[in-house]
């Protein structure tokens, strides 16, 4: 379906009536929200200022005139839907400027859209996007410590035991070291444009706007058939790339890891201390490394955020970003920036589930995060989750599983830690379980 084309809104449909349109719709391949998605769009449809709830959907229909729809159908891109009969008084309501369609016309409308080409995958390989905040940012104490931690993250995607991948670092600084990490790591400098360092606390935008130019990087030059997004101070288990293709067989869309680890980590003067590993349930609650998305659907829900992004020649042979075109990618995401449901702020937020995708979720404990390191945005600022933790870790396999470098990092176990980990672990079972 062109996404130039108009989105299709419907309410106050009889019940037979909206289950046509439905059907109609989903037949069409237009994408509509999920029940959860949905309750989340009343909920913004109720807000002052109504940001464009439906910028990631094709058609949504409404029980009834909630307060926000006249905002939404004046966007100028929707096309409104209704029974022949009600259309006098839709007009009445909405005016000369918005459009409209009987819904008995329908099929002949959604047969005269086109389709999406899909996007084009070559072979395998899982590309992870790590943004990099910037020195400035007003939760960081040690930049050293940021890209100590960094180096470890990276270390832990070039060790997986699936050989075809690629690493793109969105960072503003590229560290001494980065020329050592070969030839499957890039690291794309930002710079320091106010563009990044007016609103360095808005954390969600940040990410977001980095995390769309390293989607770009990866859907067109690496052509990757999957993408994660992984925040620089989270691992990787050696074969998360192997068990996470093997899952994405079962998935239309993508996967959230559910379940994984919160690695704590004290500084030690020279570097960092492992003194502990803890197991932790509900793990995409607590980290926003949890994300693994197939490729034709993240270039999809990129093409409805903006069709032309992927055609736009941002990065030259040598990932250099300042182009032309750069420009008009901050103005497009200066607008989106207010979209709490847009795509920009999605993709930079931590969350379970989001208006993006339908992710299946996958229980596999093949993530870690870095916690107690005191360089963390949001809000818990890296603690670990008490609540969700149900076990602890032999931490000498721990650091062999996720590729630590035992001669960077400290072994130095918080016995009390790890005792009280597993004490508390049969409570929180239980409770979940109630």
């Amino acid at each position: 379906m062109s996404r130039s084309l108009q989105k299709l809104i419907t309410a106050e449909l009889g019940a037979r009536d909206k289950r046509d349109f439905v059907q109609l719709c989903l037949s069409a391949g237009l994408r509509m929200p999920s029940t959860w998605q949905f309750g989340q769009i009343e909920h913004a449809l109720r807000a002052p200022n109504v940001p464009d709830v439906l910028e990631q959907f094709d058609a949504c229909a409404f029980g009834r005139a909630v307060q926000g729809l006249d905002q939404v159908a004046a966007s100028g891109d929707t096309l409104f839907v209704a029974p022949r009969n009600s259309l006098p008084n839709w007009r009445d309501r909405f005016g000369d400027t918005q459009s409209f369609a009987a819904l008995e016309e329908l099929p002949s409308i959604l047969r005269g859209r086109q389709a999406v080409e899909p996007q084009n995958v070559v072979g395998d390989r899982v590309s992870f996007i790590i943004p990099v905040v910037h020195p400035s940012g007003g939760n960081i104490k040690d930049y050293n410590a940021v890209e100590w931690l960094l180096k470890q993250t990276i270390r832990s995607c070039l060790s997986q035991s699936h050989d075809d991948i690629s690493v793109i670092v969105m960072c503003h600084k590229i560290p001494a070291w980065g020329d050592a990490m070969g030839s499957k790591v890039t690291f794309v400098l930002l710079g320091d444009g106010p563009e990044w360092t007016e609103n360095v606390l808005d954390v969600r935008e940040d990410k977001g706007k980095k995390h769309l130019l390293g989607a770009h990087l990866a859907l067109t030059n690496h052509r990757a058939r999957a993408v994660m997004f992984l925040d620089g101070d989270d691992l990787v288990r050696r074969d998360f790339a192997q068990q996470a293709l093997s899952a994405m067989g079962q998935s239309d869309e993508g996967l959230v890891v559910t379940r994984g680890f919160h690695a704590a980590l004290q500084t030690n003067g020279a570097g960092f201390s492992l003194t502990a590993a803890l197991r932790i349930d509900e793990f995409h609650h607590t980290c926003g490394s949890c994300r693994i998305f197939l490729a034709e659907m993240l270039a999809d829900r990129i093409n409805r955020w903006w069709p032309d992004f992927l055609s736009l020649p941002l990065f030259d042979d040598t990932a250099t970003l300042y182009t032309p075109d750069f420009a008009r990618f901050l103005d497009k995401a200066k607008n989106s920036a207010e979209n709490e449901f847009g795509l920009l702020r999605v993709l930079g937020r931590h969350a379970a589930q989001s208006m993006v995708a339908e992710l299946t979720p996958w229980r596999s404990p093949l993530v870690a995060k870095g916690c107690g390191h005191g360089n963390h945005d949001g809000p818990r600022k890296g603690d670990v989750h008490w609540k969700r933790c149900v076990g602890a870790a032999d931490l000498a396999e721990f650091a062999d599983d996720f590729a630590l470098d035992p001669a960077e990092l400290a072994m130095e176990a918080d016995s009390k830690m790890t005792l009280y980990a597993r004490a508390i672990a049969p409570f929180n079972l239980i409770k979940r379980l109630i």
